[in-house]
């Protein structure tokens, strides 16, 4: 037998630990950030897919490393984003226990990709759901309880969050059936964040990035393009043609743009 040591150090990093397969598909968001009411209304996530990795190259601006001033080539994965559809409100109130939902006023319309996921059989079911809650926006009796539920969440609720869904027809998978989460809305007075939520009701929602430097969290989960969910800051920036290619964003912004037709 021969002679080996017992004492070596470990293998692998623990920052990945469990090594398994996930549960589920869809990213889940552990907390949302500390609400500042002196900032504008604006939601504090969103969701995308995620279409493949690539590589950049960029300028380091760290003091003190040994690669400052100097370029490097990093990995970086671009996430498709399509638009979401708001489908809901829902308002929480504070507890002993924590966050209760209070209230929750749904859409007038909402689309067959939304409804798909309250089934387990699309083909088999009635294919019924909240066919009643739609039918209270067109009577008057209704709108009043709908403005009645918003009034409430204005009064008593510590918290609003949005019912957004994607729309799969805008991936190029076989996937039918949309996802849902609920986003949160951060910013201004309660009553503002829930004219801000009633505004976005049956309305496109597109993902502004404030810069190309922002920080995106993904789960990386299964083998093919799943659901990813990124969580970054509302605003918009744009590269002009003239500092496209002299800039770190116009080198990450060029080197996109060149292999977006390869996924």
């Amino acid at each position: 037998m021969s002679h080996r040591k017992f004492r070596a150090p470990r293998h692998g990093s623990l920052g990945f630990l469990p090594r398994k397969r996930c549960q589920r598909h869809r990213g889940k968001v552990k907390s949302f950030p500390k609400d500042d009411k002196s900032k504008p209304c604006h939601l504090t996530a969103f969701m995308g897919h995620k279409a493949g990795m690539t590589h950049i190259l960029r300028e380091v601006d760290r003091v003190g490393s040994r690669s400052h001033k100097k370029e490097v080539v990093e990995a970086v994965t671009i996430i498709e984003t399509p638009p979401m559809i708001a489908v809901g409100v829902v308002g929480y109130i504070e507890t002993p226990r924590g966050l209760r939902s209070f209230k929750t006023v749904f859409a007038q319309h909402i689309s067959d990709e939304c409804k798909r996921r309250f089934y387990k059989n699309w083909y088999r079911c009635k294919k019924k759901a909240h066919t009643r809650t739609g039918q209270k926006w067109a009577d008057e009796d209704g709108k009043k309880s709908i403005e009645a539920d918003f009034a409430k969440m204005s009064k008593y609720c510590v918290a609003i969050r949005v019912l957004c869904h994607t729309q799969p027809k805008l991936f190029k998978l076989k996937e039918k059936k949309a996802d849902i989460m609920e986003i949160q809305i951060n910013g201004g007075e309660m009553a503002d964040k829930v004219a801000f939520a009633q505004s976005l009701l049956e309305k496109p929602i597109h993902v502004k990035i404030s810069s190309l430097k922002t920080r995106c969290r993904y789960y990386w989960c299964h083998q093919r393009s799943r659901l990813q969910w990124c969580y970054s800051k509302m605003g918009n920036q744009e590269t002009t043609q003239e500092d496209s290619q002299r800039s770190e964003e116009g080198r990450l912004y060029w080197s996109l743009a060149s292999v977006s037709s390869v996924f």
